[in-house]
């Protein structure tokens, strides 16, 4: 596991935060430095099959690289942004 991690961040400077097990998964959470705001960077582990998720339009094409996958940036939606309506009700 940890050799993937390794080769997905080769290149990029992600530090490393957080690890959450559960039941027959494993998350891994990262952030990268950006100028207005860091970028995340997710990988989720369930046996031998991993993928990942990251904010970073920056790196998504050097992580695909990295683990030789084709991928291309998908734009985040702010959680507020996403549960707009449900959101305002609540509030």
């Amino acid at each position: 596991m940890l050799d993937s991690i390794n080769s997905l961040q080769k290149g990029i400077p992600i530090s490393w935060d957080r690890v959450v097990k559960t039941g027959d998964y494993i998350i891994v959470f990262g952030w990268i430095p950006n100028i207005k705001r860091d970028d995340f960077v997710a990988i989720i582990f369930l046996e031998e099959y991993f993928l990942y998720f990251t904010s970073s339009v920056k790196y998504t094409e050097k992580m695909s690289e990295n683990w030789d996958c084709i991928e291309e940036h998908t734009d985040c939606i702010k959680f507020k942004e996403y549960f707009k309506k449900e959101w305002d009700e609540m509030e």
